[in-house]
Order: C-alpha cells, then sequence, then structure tokens
C-alpha cells in the first residue's frame, strides 16, 4: 500500500514514467528507478535476452514492458536479464542497490552473476585469475560456487536457472570430448591433461569445489560408429562389439577418475541422458555429418561406409544410453564415487524419452531441451552441491 501511494505521489509531482511503472506493479518509486537505471548502467543486452527467451518476442516492445514482464513473471520462472557486465560491476552492486527493497536488489544481483557466468562461458583455459574472481563474486555476493565438467551435454548442469537459487557453476567444457579419450595422454584434445591442469589451477582440492563430471554421451552416439567407418576398412555394427565398447570406455574413464580421487578432489560423476535422434534424423545424415567433420575420408566414402551400418534404432539406442549409466553406476559404486542420472525420470510410458523434454520439433536436435527439466536437474543439484 505504502509503495502504490509513494508512486501516486510521484506522478502527482511529475516523475510520470517512473510513477507509472511504479504504479502498476507496486514498486516504490525510488526501487523503480533503479531497476529501470540498471539497463544503461549495467548495459542490458537485448538482443542476448530476445534470443535466450523466444516465446517473448513481440510481447515486450519496450524497456519498462520487458522489465515489468520480468518483475511478474520472468525472474519466479527463472529468466534472467542479460547485461554486459564486469566482476567489478557485481561487487559493487550491493553497495549500489543498498536503499532499495531487498528482494529486487537480490533478483536484480542475480542477472548480474547469471550474466557474468553467461560471458565468461566455458573456462577450461581460462586461467586461475578468472576462477578466482569468480569464486570471489561466489563469496561475497552469498552464492554456492561448484565446477561442472564435462562434454556439451554439460550444460545441463550449469543453467542460469540455478543462480536464480543461489547455486554459481563455473563451467569447463570439453566440447566434443569423450570419456574414454580421458586417460589417453596421446589424445589429439588432450583433454584429460587440460582438465588436471585446470584443477591444480583453481585449487579445487583445496577449496573442496563440489565437481560434476558429465562424460560419456559423445562415446555411445558418435565415437564408436566414427571407429567403424573411419578405419582402412569399414566394420559392420553389432550390439555385442558396442556392449564391449562400452565396457573399455568405463574402464579407461575410471582411470582418469580414481587419479581425480588421489588429488583428493570432491568427484561425483553424472549419468548419459537418454537420445534425442529420432530415425529419420539419421537417416537423413545427421550423424554422418558428425563423423564427416571429424574424419580425413572423403565424404561420398563415408557416406557409402555409413550406409551399410544399420545403426540402432531409436528404442534400441536408449537401451544402449541405459546399460551405459547402469555399468557406469556399477563401476563409482566399486570405486566410492557418488553417482546420479536423470534417466528414468525422463523417459515416458513407451520407454523413449518425452517430447516435452525436446527442443522443437522432437527428434531433430541431439541435445536436449534441458530448461524445460530444469527443476528436476535442481533437485538434484543441491543433493551435490549443498
Amino acid at each position: 500500500m505504502l509503495s502504490r501511494f509513494a508512486a501516486a505521489w510521484s506522478l502527482l509531482t511529475g516523475d510520470t514514467d517512473v510513477g507509472k511503472f511504479a504504479f502498476k506493479h507496486n514498486l516504490h518509486p525510488q526501487d523503480a528507478r533503479f531497476a529501470l537505471d540498471a539497463f544503461d548502467r549495467y548495459r542490458f543486452d537485448l538482443e542476448t535476452y530476445v534470443d535466450m527467451n523466444r516465446d517473448l518476442t513481440g510481447r515486450c516492445a519496450s524497456r519498462a514492458a520487458l522489465l515489468g514482464h520480468w518483475i511478474r513473471h520472468g525472474a519466479r520462472e527463472g529468466r534472467f536479464l542479460v547485461f554486459d557486465c564486469t566482476v567489478d560491476d557485481v561487487l559493487a552492486f550491493r553497495r549500489d542497490a543498498r536503499m532499495i527493497d531487498g528482494n529486487l536488489a537480490r533478483s536484480l544481483e542475480r542477472c548480474l552473476v547469471a550474466s557474468l557466468l553467461h560471458r565468461a562461458g566455458s573456462v577450461l583455459d581460462a586461467g586461475p585469475s578468472t576462477i578466482s574472481a569468480l569464486q570471489e563474486v561466489a563469496a561475497k555476493c552469498g552464492f554456492v560456487p561448484y565446477l561442472v565438467i564435462g562434454d556439451s551435454h554439460s550444460t545441463a548442469f550449469r543453467l542460469p536457472y540455478f543462480v536464480s537459487r543461489d547455486l554459481l557453476p563455473i563451467w569447463a567444457c570439453c566440447w566434443g570430448g569423450s570419456a574414454r579419450g580421458l586417460s589417453n595422454p596421446r589424445s589429439k584434445l588432450r583433454y584429460g591433461l587440460r582438465v588436471l591442469d585446470f584443477l591444480d589451477s583453481v585449487g579445487a582440492s583445496r577449496g573442496n569445489l563440489p565437481i560434476i563430471l558429465c562424460f560419456g554421451q559423445v562415446d555411445v552416439e558418435f565415437v564408436h560408429y566414427f571407429n567403424l567407418v573411419s578405419g582402412n576398412s569399414v566394420q559392420s555394427y553389432s550390439h555385442n562389439d558396442m556392449m564391449a565398447f562400452i565396457e573399455d570406455t568405463i574402464i579407461r574413464y575410471l582411470q582418469f577418475l580414481t587419479s581425480l580421487q588421489t588429488r583428493n578432489h570432491k568427484l561425483t560423476v553424472a549419468g548419459i541422458f537418454p537420445p534425442s535422434l529420432y530415425d529419420d534424423t539419421i537417416r537423413a545424415g545427421y550423424l554422418l555429418d558428425e563423423v564427416a567433420r571429424e574424419s580425413e575420408l572423403p565424404f561420398e566414402l563415408l557416406r557409402e561406409r555409413m550406409g551399410t551400418l544399420n545403426i540402432p534404432t531409436f528404442v534400441e539406442r536408449t537401451a544402449i544410453h541405459r546399460l551405459f549409466n547402469e555399468r557406469l553406476s556399477q563401476a563409482c559404486a566399486a570405486a566410492n564415487i557418488p553417482y546420479f542420472d536423470l534417466f528414468r525420470q525422463l523417459l515416458g510410458p513407451d520407454g523413449i524419452v518425452e517430447p516435452r523434454y525436446m527442443y522443437k520439433p522432437p527428434g531433430a536436435e541431439h541435445h536436449l531441451h534441458y530448461n524445460s527439466f530444469n527443476r528436476l536437474i535442481l533437485e538434484q543439484m543441491k543433493k551435490v552441491v549443498l
């Protein structure tokens, strides 16, 4: 009621834009002015915000409309306003916002922190100063930091939504990285060695930072098929060969995990997700295109070889992913390494991933739409991190 009265007074005394906004959204004029001014002060990135929230296209034509929607709905939904902010901006925010409503200030602070993480992206090769700055933000602003290390599917465990719940994921992405390659010192991408260097530079063992590792999906969705068609001659696909490949991958992955254990890192291993590519997408050449990017063989030869593979169906590939998780879970239990997966929770009554957890059109993208089940992931993150 006091906010409404103050807003009405603001209207009467001439500050009409702020007064209208404050009255409409039940804010004190001082809070409304600070929030509106934040768009300029912290360099709001409209293009990125719209790209990340395409359902809002055309619905928020002005700065006030966009901010109003975020205050009424977006903050609660886990959306964050995107700013081109710096670490100094974030650390100075509490001083700048000390006179405004505490709930609004915290929501805006979360947006700044989420923006900072979004801008940073993967910090695998960023150097210790970047990591130290993020850890300082976590310590001074009341966020719980943790590390996420994995292939591109590890994006699931560093969603901006988690920042809205006061978690701060520090992401080291190994793009296209396989679980089996981590223990190979001669691997082309050297991800195993780079991860070890990264953890040493972060001082993760000294700080007892929780670490979530997410590898394996690249192995079962790509590497095995790549190996079958990229040698001197094509090898036919067989289920027994895939099971042997999985067994060998688990052994190699566990070698890397146990090496981290000896360094006193606080590990948790995440299983892989169900597959999301429909059979039609595979037949249309999705997997062929992925293989061709990495192979030195001519495209037409790869096309011919891929056509002979008899790749498993969507249902069969789902079963393969489930078997991988079962073996990984067993191996982690034997090594006393915590493990979790969300596999069964994402399946429908037909035993395959529910379409609502995919991007549209369903079956055309090999990553799931992680934000569609962000609350499921959050519940697991709380168990691991808190």
